[in-house]
């Protein structure tokens, strides 16, 4: 059995795997109260289901398996000290890795390279070239903070970061309401403002560096875009010569599927 964790802004999802089938046991909200006992908790399971390994992907910068910032989890402040081998790696990178294995298990083998986008709290960017996630020197794919304007406080405490004013923290404080809410209600104000466009001219640039496959969206509220729209806007920004697919993951799972993918690489089939 392998256990997957996926630590986000908001919620903790737990997910278990037996080599043929996923299930989540447990969703808990991302508060510095159950952060405090997340060992415990993951140990217990651990003790029950007979877990060999755990893979944790995490909204945070992780470089060689360190967690150095978590710039969407309040207080942020986690220690782990678990009873069985374990990976952490950044949640946008299991995402873009999760899906990447469940489409070549679809046996679309010719997507190669991925580029994930995940938008919920936050903003995650994973990147998978030839199969493999792209790391960079560990921090790769942080389209979240890229500068794109302005002065604007962003989470992470930079300014005029791309997340300060596209991510769910960001537009809720635009519109007053969730976006969630705010998508279904008022669809042309939510296409149409300025921050969704400097979203879309982001990811057209990435686009435009990295030529991938695929984009993937996900996350509670990429998930939910309006995929012609969001193609539409895309080519408008990209040159004709790029033909990228845009792909919409509705899978609240695939973060914790893909640290467990990680973690049957990395650990199990060492031993």
């Amino acid at each position: 059995m392998i256990l997957g964790v996926d630590i986000g802004g908001t919620k903790t999802m737990f997910v278990l795997y037996d080599h043929e089938s996923f299930k989540v046991l447990d969703t808990i909200r991302s508060s510095q109260e159950n952060l405090n006992i997340l060992s415990d908790k993951i140990n217990k399971i651990v003790e029950s289901y007979n877990i060999k390994a755990i893979g944790i992907g995490i909204a945070g910068w992780v470089r060689n398996g360190i967690l150095l910032k978590t710039p969407n989890i309040k207080d942020g402040s986690i220690r782990l000290n678990l009873t069985v081998p374990y990976i952490l790696e950044n949640d946008a990178n299991c995402f873009a890795y999760g899906v990447y294995n469940i489409l070549a298990k679809k046996d679309e083998s010719n997507i190669r390279n991925i580029v994930g986008i995940t938008v919920g709290t936050g903003i995650g960017c994973g990147i998978v070239i030839d199969g493999k996630i792209y790391r960079g020197k560990g921090l790769a794919g942080e389209l979240a903070h890229i500068t794109v304007e302005g002065e604007k406080n962003c989470s992470c405490g930079g300014k005029g970061h791309l997340e300060s004013y596209f991510s769910g923290w960001s537009l809720e404080e635009r519109f007053k309401k969730p976006v969630k809410e705010v998508m279904e209600e008022n669809i042309e104000g939510f296409y149409e403002s300025r921050e969704f466009d400097i979203f879309v001219k982001s990811i057209a640039n990435l686009v435009m560096i990295i030529d991938p496959d695929v984009i993937v969206f996900g996350g509670s509220i990429g998930m939910r875009f309006n995929k012609k729209i969001v193609e539409e806007r895309l080519k408008s920004y990209i040159l004709p010569e790029f033909d990228t697919k845009v792909i919409l993951f509705i899978d609240e799972d695939v973060v914790a599927k893909g640290a467990i993918f990680l973690a049957k690489e990395a650990i199990l089939s060492s031993d």
